[in-house]
């Protein structure tokens, strides 16, 4: 008789992003990535004599032959994350198999399992209420344990954090990017600051934020199958998607921001790369663009696998397609990270709501917002507030991949021409006069913007409403019967957008 033991970390975020310090941030991202790809598969696994199926973004799933066995190894696991991290923990859980039952449905009794364990655990983090302890000064919830020369007091967790911290650079998107400048070696920013400053405009950073679409039901599909063909599927489909998200991401980012040059800062902070989850921060002017090149090359990772430059195979694809959904966040680099996290992810939510509109084709989405002040309600609520009235919708966003790489032409395009700047805000302005009013106004712009010039500025803006069928400019009529225009995205999203393509 086998069991199924399968295990997921408990509040990653909620640990990682305990404080604002970069460095410790880098340690906890660090940490749990080696205590979930090395000392977790290599060494217990192992251990209790059970065979892995897939490890990998902070989850995984292995068979045993004994209870026993597979109940001390859950056990030695939970204990492991405990010591190791102080708050941070990990849920297991273990499903007999039943005879005759296919392996599908073992896994998804398995995964019920465990979701009822994770949601009946008490999620406390311990506040100092004793007048004679210490604060931590750096998460500010637990107890400090020990005082530093840089940090002053700090708890147990933070002080694991920031030990960690120096070793962030031996993580697996850092190590392949280095192995990109060979020889030589990569100056990593020490802050988030170090990235502001080479954003263009200078000292503003972008959030990238993306989560594959439907993936559950693309496991589904493949585990429908005989149960050792399932088996095999389940690790192929596992390591596919979690190979594709870190490959996909490292080589946009090498793309955009180009080859690293050898003892300069390279600009980009990983924080969570594992299954179909992606969180990392860059230039603000870099942030979209990465965004779309990650979809387009996790989209082929995830069909074809990728060989390394000797033509050796990494990983093999699924002869099929996926896509993503990602939300981009803008703001300067001293904004709360915390909440700009917060925002990054609900943009990725609103546009996974696109995709799932999308499903049949099956595309990528993308959301972005620029943002100077912390957001007092969710996006989607402050949108409807400050977007949309009489039937009209001031923004088109969220966009599938395809739109969005449009609206990034036309914005480079409208830049080479030598679009007045001081025009942009007559592009959005507009809008909250009402329909037939911003129309009249259109034509006015039109009719003032200078015509010489391959593209002119005329010709630009033109070319803006052809690209999107706007008519009677600047407004599209949707299939829901409602006006919408990409302006106002256009003009949020104009200077963060460099005139050539990097």
């Amino acid at each position: 008789m086998s069991f199924l033991v399968l295990f997921d970390t408990d509040r990653i975020q909620e640990y990682v992003f305990a404080t604002q310090k970069l460095k410790a941030i880098r340690g906890g991202s660090f940490l749990l990535e080696d205590l979930n790809l090395n000392r977790q598969t290599l060494g217990l696994i192992k251990k209790y004599k059970g065979q892995v199926i897939y490890v990998g973004g902070g989850a995984g799933a292995a068979t045993f032959d004994e209870a026993k066995r597979a109940g001390n190894y859950c056990q030695e696991l939970e204990q492991l994350y405990r010591d190791e991290t102080v708050i941070a923990g990990i849920t297991s859980w273990i499903e007999p198999e039943k005879a005759g039952e296919s392996f599908l449905k073992w896994v998804e009794r398995a995964e019920r399992g465990l979701r009822r364990r994770k949601d009946e655990k008490v999620r406390i983090i311990p506040l100092v209420s004793n007048p004679y302890e210490k604060v931590c000064e750096l998460c500010g919830r637990l107890p400090a344990t020990i005082c530093q020369k840089d940090e002053g007091y700090i708890c147990r967790s933070c002080q694991i954090q920031m030990e960690n911290g120096a070793k962030y650079k031996y993580s697996l998107m850092y190590q392949a990017i280095e192995d990109s400048l060979s020889p030589g070696s990569v100056k990593w920013p020490e802050s988030l600051a170090n990235i502001g400053e080479k954003s263009d405009p200078e000292g503003y950073i972008g959030l990238i934020y993306s989560d594959g679409n439907r993936m559950g039901l693309r496991r589904q599909e493949l585990l429908e199958e005989e149960p050792q063909k399932a088996r095999e599927n389940y690790a192929r489909f596992s390591k596919c998607v979690d190979q594709a998200t870190r490959w996909a991401m490292v080589q946009a980012v090498i793309e955009v921001l180009g080859q690293p040059q050898d003892n300069r800062t390279y600009p980009v902070q990983f924080f969570i790369t594992g299954g179909d989850d992606m969180l990392a921060a860059v230039p603000a002017h870099q942030a979209v663009p990465i965004a779309l090149k990650f979809a387009e090359l996790f989209r082929e990772y995830y069909k074809n696998g990728r060989k390394d430059e000797n033509g050796e195979i990494l990983f093999t694809g699924l002869d099929n397609t996926a896509s993503v959904a990602i939300g981009v966040a803008l703001a300067k680099q001293n904004y709360p990270l915390y909440s700009l996290i917060d925002t990054a992810r609900e943009l990725q939510k609103l546009a996974k709501q696109r995709a799932w509109k999308e499903r049949e084709g099956d595309v990528s989405t993308l959301d972005f917002l620029a943002t100077s002040s912390s957001l007092l309600q969710p996006v989607k609520e402050q949108r409807q507030k400050e977007l949309a009235y009489d039937n009209l919708s001031l923004t088109q966003r969220p966009y599938t991949i395809e739109e969005a790489k449009i609206l990034l032409e036309r914005i480079r395009t409208l830049k080479k021409s030598g679009f007045p700047r001081n025009k942009i805000n007559d592009l959005w302005q507009p809008l909250y006069k009402g329909r037939l009013a911003a129309s009249l106004d259109y034509l006015v712009l039109l009719s003032r913007l200078s015509d010489q010039g391959s593209p002119s500025p005329r010709q630009a803006l033109l070319q803006v409403a052809e690209a999107f069928g706007l008519s009677p400019f600047p407004w599209r009529l949707n299939n829901h019967f409602t006006y919408h225009t990409p302006l106002l995205d256009l003009a949020e999203l104009y200077d963060f957008i460099l005139e050539e393509e990097n």
